[in-house]
């Protein structure tokens, strides 16, 4: 899809958001109402104005964000092409002019896919296709062994 045809989908969406938060009713719980007659929603009109004229004026962070996507990839934790993003993100942060820009350290799950497998081993040995999920729990090296239950599946049941 196209910077055009993605800034065109997208468009709507905030416009659909934005009129969405300036439409609704005040709030009639004092804990939430910082005025009468919905005066709290004031102060969001004027940034709420500044984004709209950015997301309509520029393709910046749509550029940004191809990049990002189309370059990089995924970013899962963990991986190299993660590495990858935050490199990039502080070297275009540095180019644009920003001040401190750092990393810092995180400590973040990952989960790295082994071998898998699994098989019928009664009465003839034959393989059956699976998938494991991420941060599922490992299989003693032994491998386990139990009953196989069948589950029928009827078409049009709900």
């Amino acid at each position: 899809m196209g910077q055009r045809a993605r800034f065109v989908i997208t468009l709507p969406l905030v416009l659909l958001a934005v009129t969405t938060l300036l439409a609704q009713s005040p709030h009639t719980d004092n804990a939430h109402n910082t005025g009468t007659n919905g005066s709290w929603i004031n102060q969001y009109r004027e940034p709420a104005a500044r984004l709209i004229g950015e997301a309509m004026g520029s393709t910046f962070a749509w550029q940004r964000l191809s990049v990002l996507t189309d370059t990089i990839g995924h970013r899962l934790s963990g991986s190299a092409a993660l590495e990858r993003a935050v490199e990039w993100a502080v070297d275009e942060m540095k180019r644009d002019g920003l001040e401190n820009v750092h990393t810092e350290r995180v400590m973040v799950p990952k989960w790295v896919r082994g071998t898998e497998s699994a098989e019928v081993v009664e009465p003839v040995r034959h393989p059956i296709v699976m998938l494991g999920l991420g941060d599922s729990v490992g299989t003693p090296p032994d491998g386990v062994q139990a009953e196989v239950l069948v589950v029928a599946f009827l078409r049009g049941a709900r």
